[in-house]
């Protein structure tokens, strides 16, 4: 995978008439959410993308990188309803967002509802090709090995830590799969809507075609992927306290869904 990395100064985007608004969303109490409007974050990852002058072309490569904190534990999320959907909508109008984010909540539940990651369907992984990952990017060679043995054990004893409703130390296990409900990056905002959702096919065919109509009449574009799971990698500061799970749909999620938006981009001039 070509990665490109770059930044662009906000005052650039400034100088342009291109606001750059930032907001601060409480989650829960040990997550919080920035939020990004006015076009600017679309205009800087266009600029990197396609301007070399906003790219890193000589990094060092040889550095290691800290993934202090990062897990990948979890078994595949499988929807509680029939499905589970990547969803991407940008819109140009604010009121647009707000009819949308309204028809959402009527139609797949509130956010609680239609959350992928429920209490009743977190398993922890047992599976060694699934827990290598994240040995794979901690450690080399014989430690490779060593720390994915003792991560199959680590979660042989939260199986039962959890099951039990027992306490180490900080840690009341019995409410641990809450807390991830209540810290999970299933929705976002930044210059456009980005949810994970777990729907019912009906439902999921009901909001294309809401969609379809809204973007034949040039209010919005959307892409949408549809799976049957989501996938978790956990990023934790403390175990009962910060942290924030990423989320998104089994077999592509947003790079999917990704395509479809920008196909209809392309046809459609805002």
């Amino acid at each position: 995978m070509h990665l490109r990395v770059g930044a662009v100064q906000v005052k650039e985007l400034y100088a342009q008439n291109i606001a750059l608004n930032v907001a601060k969303q409480k989650v829960s109490k040990d997550y919080y959410q920035a939020l990004f409007q006015g076009g600017g974050m679309s205009e800087a990852d266009h600029l990197i993308k396609n301007n070399q002058q906003y790219r890193f072309e000589d990094m060092q490569t040889d550095l290691d990188a800290d993934f202090s904190g990062l897990e990948c534990r979890w078994q595949d999320i499988l929807s509680n309803k029939d499905e589970t959907i990547s969803l991407l909508i940008y819109a140009k109008e604010a009121k647009v967002y707000e009819d949308v984010l309204t028809y959402i909540n009527q139609h797949l539940g509130r956010h609680e509802q239609r959350q992928p990651v429920q209490e009743s369907n977190l398993h922890l992984s047992f599976s060694p090709l699934q827990l290598y990952h994240e040995a794979n990017a901690k450690f080399k060679g014989f430690e490779k090995f060593k720390f994915l043995s003792n991560i199959f054990l680590i979660n042989i004893f939260g199986y039962f830590l959890m099951k039990f409703n027992l306490k180490t130390q900080d840690t009341q296990w019995g409410k641990y799969k809450e807390q991830i409900t209540l810290t999970t990056d299933s929705e976002k905002f930044d210059d456009m809507l980005r949810m994970i959702c777990s729907v019912s096919k009906e439902e999921r065919v009901h909001l294309e075609e809401y969609l379809e109509k809204a973007y034949q009449n040039s209010q919005v574009c959307y892409g949408i992927h549809v799976s049957d799971r989501a996938l978790m990698t956990c990023l934790i500061f403390e175990r009962m306290g910060s942290q924030v799970h990423f989320v998104d749909a089994a077999d592509g999620g947003y790079a999917m869904a990704a395509v479809g938006l920008k196909k209809r981009l392309k046809s459609l001039t805002f």
